[in-house]
């Protein structure tokens, strides 16, 4: 009897095609291997057994007749609830239907075995759960599987399944594709429906793929794309398969090697596999992505005011049933001012034009997912860029590109930028003199206002979380040294705002509400 262990979804699917194998021999397996591994890597939270076995039973025919596939459990599935790795969706209904990945995967001839560990509400880069426990790498267990799709990187690179669904809002699909060894694929906005799945942040979310081969990520995708009227983002457009067109190979791209901030960040094992990749295809040319940095400042601010506001009314409910960490970074999600968001949204219009230029002269760009390789589980902190940094936050530093497929602003030119080059200067001493816009806005009583929509989120929390250590904090939300930094420190944006908390942060570079830069859009006032 063949082991199909380690087969990809396309030799399986041609052994059970021509008889060799099957479906439900396919399936036995996957099973027992499940039953036998998953104690140890974590990687499932539901095993869909009975459904597979009598999917299995159907004899199914296709392009991926009997692969089995797992899903992360933010992705419904008909009888199971839609955990999304937290505690609170435990109290909702089951799903009472399949999402629109899963139907099209089965029309496909694939066989549905489970749901996949996750972060909670997929704010997570670690793959650690405080409800279901830390998914564990298959290469070593005592190290992350990075996230928020870790159980799918796990089940993937530890043989239990050869395909797996998971989400991509800030990397979550390439950070554990990075740190599991394996192939992952975040597709263009639009292209696979994300109908049927919990949102995180629905300008930024993606569905899809992991796999041990881009021959499989290629089966996978071109069975799930197609318009779907129950995503109104999802594209109407058909594309031809792009599985036969893989076997091509680099020939005849211009390919390039991102610098500057994807080289400053990375750690030595991070550079030297980017330039081994680059040496096999025969890459030289070397490209900068002006102001990454800004972009991934931007993408945070846009992340956490769309999470805190999504979350919001769970916040107010049952604060004490989030994760500490993701609960921590909802509230100050929730307490963004929105200039700030502002700002963020029509830096992100400017951006999108400048990156879509590099594209006029290079087909692919080069670049490390994560700076560094998988840390160990429950760590808390690593050095980047010489500085202690968050960990959790920051794994996922490469994510400028996210923010790339939304509308292009308008450019301007001559003595208009050396207007806005001037007037940046000017807000830049402003700044340094404590009159940016978050301290009008707070002499103006607004911060506080804002600070006040949430005020009883913490109290609420009986953890001894930030802001809820001390005697009295039902009276006192916000503790006396938070207090006192966001007086103190209002204009420092990123670091503060992201994390949502005292404990530990290392501040970023902030994003000036009123900065600009040349050809980015106006900003009224």
């Amino acid at each position: 009897m063949t082991d199909f262990a380690w087969s990809s979804a396309g030799a399986i699917a041609a052994a059970v095609d021509r008889g060799a194998a099957g479906a439900g021999e396919v399936i036995d397996q996957t099973l027992q291997r499940i039953a036998h591994r998953n104690p140890l890597l974590n990687a499932f939270t539901a095993v869909t057994a009975d459904r597979a076995r009598a999917r299995a039973a159907t004899k199914p025919r296709g392009p991926l007749a009997g692969v089995p596939f797992a899903v992360k459990n933010l992705i419904d599935i008909a009888g199971v609830p839609t955990l999304a790795g937290s505690k609170i969706n435990r109290e909702r209904p089951p799903a009472n239907a399949d999402a629109t990945l899963i139907a099209r995967l089965e029309a496909a001839g694939a066989i549905l075995v489970g749901a996949l560990n996750m972060g909670e509400f997929a704010y997570d880069f670690t793959g650690e759960n405080s409800h279901d426990g830390p998914s564990r790498n298959p290469h070593d267990t005592t190290r992350m599987t990075g996230g928020s799709s870790g159980g799918s990187g796990s089940a993937v690179a530890g043989g239990l399944a050869p395909i797996a669904l998971g989400s991509d809002t800030n990397r979550s699909i390439r950070v554990p594709a990075s740190f599991c060894g394996i192939f992952g694929l975040k597709p263009t906005f639009g292209r696979l429906s994300r109908a049927g799945s919990f949102p995180f942040v629905a300008s930024l979310d993606h569905l899809g793929t992991l796999a041990r081969s881009t021959m499989d990520l290629a089966l996978a995708y071109d069975a799930m794309t197609g318009p779907d009227p129950l995503d109104p983002a999802c594209t109407d457009r058909l594309d031809p398969p792009i599985a036969p067109s893989v076997h091509r190979g680099s020939d005849g791209l211009r390919i390039a090697r991102a610098g500057g901030y994807f080289r400053i960040g990375a750690g030595p094992e991070a550079l030297t596999a980017v330039d081994n990749v680059a040496r096999a295809l025969g890459v030289s040319r070397e490209v900068e992505i002006a102001e990454a940095a800004r972009a991934r400042e931007a993408a945070y601010v846009i992340t956490t005011a769309e999470a805190g506001a999504l979350h919001l009314h769970r916040l107010r409910r049952q604060a004490r049933d989030f994760d500490p960490d993701v609960r921590d970074r909802l509230i100050a999600g929730a307490m963004v001012p929105a200039p700030w968001l502002v700002q963020a949204q029509k830096f992100r219009r400017w951006y999108r034009d400048r990156v879509l230029r590099l594209f006029d002269k290079v087909d692919a760009i080069l670049a490390s997912a994560t700076p560094c390789i998988a840390p160990p589980i429950g760590q808390r902190t690593f050095v980047l860029e010489g500085q202690e940094m968050l960990l959790r936050p920051n794994i996922g530093i490469y994510h400028p590109a996210d923010l790339v497929y939304r509308a292009a602003g308008r450019r301007r030119a001559g003595a208009a930028r050396r207007r806005h080059a001037d007037r940046r200067a000017g807000h830049r001493r402003s700044l340094a003199r404590g009159r940016g816009i978050a301290h009008r806005l707070r002499s103006r009583g607004a911060w506080d206002r804002a600070r006040s929509a949430t005020a009883g989120i913490a109290a609420r929390s009986n953890r001894t979380g930030c802001c809820s250590r001390r005697a009295g904090a039902a009276s006192r939300p916000l503790c006396a040294k938070r207090q006192r930094r966001l007086r103190q420190r209002p204009t420092r944006a990123m670091g503060s705002v992201y994390c949502g908390t005292h404990r530990g942060v290392a501040p970023q570079r902030g994003l000036d509400p009123h900065r600009r830069i040349h050809g980015e859009p106006r900003i009224d006032r």
